[in-house]
């Protein structure tokens, strides 16, 4: 059987070298620009070849200062920037293409009615405009509204929320009319009656406003509602005014007029307060059984407003009857209106009040 093998032969051609990569790069030019691989900043773009000059950016805002030395660099990075005109390297806000508002009260924000410039001078400039009075440094945008009629904060909208009601005031008593005629406004108008209150009732009288002194006539003069002499309407007139009512706020105490037991008032105007007290009773009560013992005896006061004390009797030991079902020691109690005397017997009492003694049993 024949066999045939294969044979590679390796010929060292004369004439023929290995190279090294650095070395190939170094006689390569891959973008065909005429500048070798080792030399060109990117052998892939023929537009691209030697370095640039960089100017230093020390600010870092992508402006160099052109009065420095340039560096010379693939990409103008790291601290530097292909692009000059940084009239200021230690401000990053300010090169040449900072805007700027003309700023001629120096309150830090510039003219709003001015277009913003390109400058590199920021003397007399603002970075911020809106400011809708550039001769005022106490007018800008952030500003505090205050009470002059200037639009201090530049919102088109003067004295908002500042501004005080004023009321006419006729007729000079220093009290404002107290319905119309009012304005608002910082201060009150010059050579205007305007004051701050709206106290007068009838602002053509000078005698009437809230809390004037009382006169004995038909006329309301402390603005309280109610015409001096009767205050009450109880019909009466009162004391100051030769009448016969010593409180002349309450319609029910008066000369004559029943006085109220246990209130603490002199009703008749008599000088005297508390008349027909229990204690100037003389009487004997009895329960309507013998069990029926009155656990709580208490003043009721006067509580039909009859002149009279009243007396609240507590028995607890009453038996109530329902349906012909006794209840025993349900208690009750007994209201008797004064005045008492003699004996008085609790079974005479009516729920309803109708018995025949002047009380109730609940």
């Amino acid at each position: 059987m024949l066999t045939v093998r294969r044979t590679l032969v390796f010929l060292l051609l004369p004439g023929c070298i290995f190279l090294s990569e650095e070395d190939l790069a170094q006689r390569l030019d891959r973008d065909g620009d005429g500048v070798l691989e080792q030399d060109d900043c990117d052998d892939g773009d023929p537009e691209r070849k030697a370095a640039w000059d960089c100017y230093v950016d020390e600010d870092g805002d992508g402006f160099g200062d052109e009065e420095k030395e340039r560096v010379q660099s693939c990409w103008c990075k790291d601290g530097l920037s292909r692009v000059g005109g940084d009239c200021d390297d230690s401000d990053a806000s300010l090169n040449e293409t900072s805007l700027r508002y003309e700023d001629a009260d120096g309150d830090g924000y510039g003219d709003a009615t001015q277009e913003p410039e390109y400058v590199c001078d920021d003397d007399g400039m603002a970075q911020v405009g809106g400011d809708c009075d550039d001769s005022d440094a106490e007018v800008h945008p952030i500003a505090t509204e205050v009470c002059d009629a200037i639009d201090n904060d530049c919102d088109s909208v003067v004295d908002e929320g500042l501004k005080s009601i004023w009321y006419l005031d006729s007729d000079g008593d220093g009290f404002g009319r107290h319905e119309g005629a009012e304005l608002r406004a910082c201060f009150p108008p010059d050579g205007r009656p305007y004051v701050a209150n709206d106290r007068d009732c009838d602002d053509a009288d000078p005698s009437t406003y809230l809390d004037a002194p009382q006169r004995c006539d038909d006329v309301d003069h402390d603005c309280d509602g109610m015409v001096d002499f009767d205050a009450d309407e109880d019909g009466l007139s009162a004391f100051h005014c030769g009448g016969t009512d010593c409180n002349d706020g309450d319609p029910l105490v008066h000369l004559p007029a029943l006085d109220i037991a246990d209130d603490w008032f002199d009703n008749n105007c008599d000088g005297a307060w508390n008349e027909h007290l229990l204690s100037s009773y003389d009487a004997r009560v009895v329960g309507e059984a013998a069990a029926d013992r009155a656990y709580a005896v208490s003043i009721g006061g006067d509580m039909n407003r009859d002149g009279y004390a009243d007396l609240v009797i507590g028995a607890s030991g009453y038996d109530v009857e329902v349906d012909k079902q006794v209840y025993e020691s349900v208690g009750a109690v007994y209201i008797v209106f004064g005045p008492i005397t003699g004996e008085v017997s609790l079974a005479d009492f009516s729920v309803d009040g109708q018995g025949e003694l002047p009380g109730v049993k609940i």
